[in-house]
């Protein structure tokens, strides 16, 4: 047992400067009814990290589900693939048995998991290797080994997020997104200043939302860091693992 919680309250603390790391989501209030989401919008990224002084820098993802890959003859439709931004590799700590952080810089480009890498090419050094998703083809540029247990992100396939065209806007609300603070950087600065940055594109945020004009709404972060999130609130559109802190609290 002491093992088990052990495991449960070191959850993502193999990731380099973790305690500088932090997800960003959004509360919405409307007419006080509060919907605490995981996700906000794709232009918030690069925003806080160009706006906000307390950020070094800034990562997003979206979940692409589990798409279908061709390889030759064999269809694999079983693994989790996220669109990553290419700061993602940057920020977080993967060990990488081929290429680098670097290896999703380019469109059109994947990192594997080493049992995702055997399982499509019984091998786990296929870079240069040609994946077809829906008729895009994918160049394998790196291997990185299987996840540990006590990540809150469990993924097999990582695609380049300039693959694909998505809205950049902040009417955009569907990204998952880290900063990295400065060193020394006080959260509750940041915070304040994310706010900030939220209220000054509210107007952006309502495009093609037009249940939103003329409501009651009010919009703030949500600012977790990183190991909080596995036991933290469950929140909407997460895709994070999680488990309720209290059935692991009972066990100490």
């Amino acid at each position: 047992i002491s093992g088990f919680v052990i495991h449960e309250l070191n959850f993502d603390r193999h990731h380099a400067d973790y305690d500088r790391i932090y997800r960003v989501g959004t509360a919405a209030i409307i007419h006080g009814r509060v919907t605490n989401y995981a996700v906000s919008p794709v232009a918030m990224g690069d925003a806080l990290a160009e706006e906000i002084p307390e950020v070094e820098s800034a990562c997003w993802f979206m979940y692409d589900g589990k798409p279908v890959f061709a390889i030759e003859n064999e269809i694999h439709n079983k693994e989790d693939a996220f669109i990553v931004s290419n700061n993602f590799l940057k920020i977080f700590t993967f060990d990488f048995i081929h290429g680098t952080s670097e290896a999703l810089d380019d469109p059109y480009t994947v990192v594997l998991t080493e049992s995702t890498a055997r399982k499509f090419f019984a091998k786990t050094d296929p870079i240069g290797e040609i994946i077809d998703m829906g008729g895009a083809e994918l160049e394998v540029s790196g291997v990185i080994k299987d996840l540990p247990a006590s990540s809150h992100l469990q993924f097999d396939v990582l695609i380049a997020w300039d693959t694909y065209d998505i809205n950049p806007g902040w009417d955009n609300i569907n990204a998952y997104t880290y900063v990295k603070l400065q060193k020394d950087a006080q959260i509750q600065d940041a915070v304040s200043k994310i706010q900030t940055t939220l209220i000054d594109h509210r107007e952006e945020m309502e495009l093609g939302r037009e249940h939103w004009m003329g409501q009651e709404i009010s919009i703030s972060p949500i600012v977790e860091p990183l190991s909080d999130i596995h036991l933290g609130a469950y929140l909407d559109e997460d895709v994070a693992f999680k488990r309720k802190k209290t059935n692991v609290y009972i066990l100490m």
